[in-house]
């Protein structure tokens, strides 16, 4: 019994000392585990909601639903006839509209903006006008990108980062 006493005695505070180091470590790794848990979880629900691809008459934007179907990450629907904001939904997370400047991407914006609804303005470089460039650059939740892979980059990026609905 009195061997005990003794090793307590010599070795109790770095016994002390150590199980506070390993619980201090433990609990930072639960919290860290935690909040990678919950951007996971933003991420997979982002992914599963679709986007909605609008097409124009100066971007059809058939290549880039192509691109954004073969991604196999998004569920992306499509329209480009003159009614397509009648077809979009409160489940839908993001549009993907064709810049042109006409009435149908003036009444698409203005269909998302009217929801909250991110935009990405796909364009070709060079071919948005003044007034389409502040129409865009007016909205906070609106950003322009010009070629594929940066489609699909802020795609993801939005579908990963915006919060839930």
């Amino acid at each position: 019994m009195s061997n005990w006493i003794e090793l307590i005695k010599e070795y109790g505070p770095q016994v002390a000392q150590w199980a506070i180091s390993l619980g201090l470590g433990a609990s930072g790794g639960l919290g860290a585990a935690k909040v990678a848990l919950k951007k996971q979880r933003r991420v997979l629900a982002n992914l599963q909601r679709p986007i909605m691809v609008i097409g124009t008459q100066d971007a059809d934007m058939i290549d880039q639903i192509k691109l954004l179907k073969e991604v196999d990450l998004f569920s992306v629907t499509d329209h480009r006839g003159e009614k397509a904001t009648d077809f979009v939904k409160a489940g839908h997370r993001l549009m993907v509209l064709g810049y042109s400047d006409s009435d149908r991407f003036a009444r698409a914006f203005d269909c998302a903006k009217s929801r909250t609804m991110p935009v990405l303005v796909y364009a070709k470089p060079n071919s948005v006008s003044p007034e389409g460039m502040a129409k865009i650059s007016g909205y906070s939740y609106a950003s322009l990108c010009n070629t594929d892979i940066r489609l699909v980059s802020d795609v993801f990026a939005v579908m990963s980062t915006f919060p839930e609905k």
